[in-house]
C-alpha cells in the first residue's frame, strides 16, 4: 500500500502541539481465507487522525484507519462446509491504532 498523510498545522489558532491529519492510500491486498488458495486484489485506505507533540522530537497519537478491497473468487479446497464451492469476497477492517513517533535528526 502507498500512503500519502497531510498534517495540518493548528499553530495559527493557538493549537501549536496538536497536528490533526488526513491521507489515503492505495494498492494490492493478498487475502487467503481458510481453505482456499491466495489472491491479491486492488485495495484502498483512509486514515485520519491527531497527534500531539510532547517534545519537538517525540509525539503520541491516535490514529483510525479503514482497509477495503475489491471482490475475489475463491474456490475452497480443503475440508470444510463449502468444499469445492467457488464463493465470492471482499476485506473490509477498521482499525484504531496509538502511535509514538520519535524524529530524527533535524527539526
Amino acid at each position: 500500500m502507498a500512503n500519502a498523510i497531510y498534517g495540518f498545522d493548528l499553530a495559527d489558532y493557538g493549537y501549536p502541539k496538536w497536528i490533526p491529519h488526513i491521507g489515503g492510500g492505495l494498492g494490492v491486498v493478498n487475502m487467503q481465507p481458510n481453505g482456499a488458495p491466495a489472491a491479491t486484489v486492488f485495495g484502498g485506505q483512509a486514515i485520519a487522525g491527531v497527534e500531539y507533540s510532547v517534545t519537538p522530537i517525540l509525539s503520541v497519537g491516535l490514529d483510525y484507519r479503514y482497509v477495503g478491497t475489491t471482490s475475489a473468487g475463491f474456490t475452497f479446497t480443503q475440508e470444510s462446509a463449502v468444499l469445492g464451492r467457488t464463493r465470492s469476497m471482499s476485506f473490509n477492517d477498521h482499525s484504531v491504532l496509538f502511535t509514538l513517533r520519535w524524529k530524527i535528526g533535524g527539526r
